[in-house]
């Protein structure tokens, strides 16, 4: 029950606010899931030997696309992504601006990581579908972030070792998380 009971409320009770498939306006929910994205942001493990931290926004996204449904979810990555580089808000990890291009790649996954979560999600909302479609989104979202500093001509196996493998653990534990939440939103 994709909550199905804030869109009514919502509806109900703010009938100005048009939504995103139909008005070409942005939501209260696509401002909402841009909002979790910044909070995501601002929980960041900064690891030795990896290119960026390890971050909470690839969680909200795929806590977005559970909770908002994919439209919604690409809505507000991509509203995250347009802040972090076109407007150049203080809205990445720790509340910084970006001050140089290496993790563009990262933030032009996450809108990947809603649309690729949402595709496989659908048919298979279960623990382990979830678990899934979670690990092989938030996997996008990693892969764009290390090809991104390999076409900034940082070596092949560099970026890999610095912009890839670092993230796999983490990755599992929001993966987990993410099926843990859909499974008690009762997700469908």
């Amino acid at each position: 029950m994709r909550a199905r009971l804030l869109y009514v409320l919502a509806s109900s009770l703010l009938p100005s606010i048009y939504f995103w498939q139909e008005g070409g306006r942005i939501s209260l929910f696509t401002a909402l899931g841009f909002l979790s994205i910044v909070g995501g942001a601002q929980v960041a493990v900064p690891l030795s030997k990896a290119a960026a931290p390890v971050t909470g926004q690839t969680l909200a996204v795929v806590v977005n696309v559970l909770l908002l449904g994919h439209r919604q979810a690409l809505a507000s990555a991509a509203l995250y992504v347009l802040g972090g580089t076109v407007a150049r808000l203080p809205i990445l990890a720790g509340g910084t601006k970006l001050e140089d291009r290496r993790p563009i790649g990262y933030l032009v996954g996450m809108p990947v990581c809603a649309w690729v979560t949402g595709a496989i999600l659908e048919p298979t909302p279960t623990f382990v579908g979830i678990f899934i479609a979670a690990g092989v989104g938030q996997l996008c979202t990693v892969a764009t972030g290390a090809a991104w500093l390999w076409l900034l001509k940082v070596p092949f196996v560099t970026a890999v070792k610095s912009g890839f493998l670092p993230f796999l653990p983490g990755m599992v534990l929001k993966a987990a998380v993410a099926a843990s939440l859909g499974n008690l939103f009762k997700v469908n």
